[in-house]
């Protein structure tokens, strides 16, 4: 069966020979994390499609595919979707070319602050929190001596607003991977709830 359903944050299509509802909840909870209780979930098309060996689950602008066996299953973005796949191409592979998850991200930049003695001694969330107002200071700094967004330093140093930018992110990415926590989930379930959110989030200014 091929099923159009609305989970409250947009549609998503999922082609399963199993029951829709209670399957669309297990994938996506799967797949990103989501929470159940944070989503409803109403069929609004049902087609017979033959699709007995094999799921698949669009949402979202990503493509999960699975065998019948279940032992791998394809995330691609939407676009690869659609081509020929075997299983070595479709074991890892989610995001566009050159892009990659968050969490990995994260996990080689703890790597990187560990092995540079970063964490020798614990760190706190306030300590973290406060090194990241510095970059962004750092940033502000760059911005107000009309500086550009990145340009070689001292000993070829990146420097610039982004560059300061990107070394909160990198504070932020390493907090993530020090915790052990999936960023790419929590943030794509926090952005799922925004888009339910009214404009401007209901604020007038």
């Amino acid at each position: 069966m091929k099923y159009t359903i609305d989970y409250g944050f947009g549609e998503a299509t999922l082609y399963t020979p199993y029951d829709g509802k209670e399957r669309f909840y297990a994938l996506a909870g799967t797949c990103f994390g989501i929470r159940k209780s944070i989503m409803h979930c109403v069929i609004l098309r049902a087609e017979e499609i033959p699709c007995e060996d094999f799921e698949r689950l669009e949402f979202n602008g990503d493509v999960y595919v699975w065998r019948e066996d279940g032992a791998r299953k394809m995330i691609a973005p939407l676009w690869a979707a659609d081509k020929e796949w075997n299983m070595d191409y479709c074991e890892e592979v989610r995001y566009k070319p050159k892009e990659e998850p968050l969490y990995k991200l994260a996990k080689e930049i703890h790597d990187n602050a560990v092995s540079h003695g970063w964490w020798d001694e614990p760190r706190n969330l306030l300590e973290i929190v406060a090194l990241c107002h510095s970059e962004l200071s750092e940033a502000v700094e760059e911005y107000r001596a009309g500086r550009g967004m990145i340009y070689p330093g001292v000993g070829g140093k990146p420097e610039g607003i982004a560059v300061e930018m990107a070394d909160c992110l990198i504070r932020i990415l390493d907090w993530f991977g020090h915790e052990g926590l999936d960023v790419d989930g929590i943030a794509r379930e926090k952005m799922l709830y925004n888009k339910g959110r009214p404009y401007k989030h209901g604020k007038k200014c």
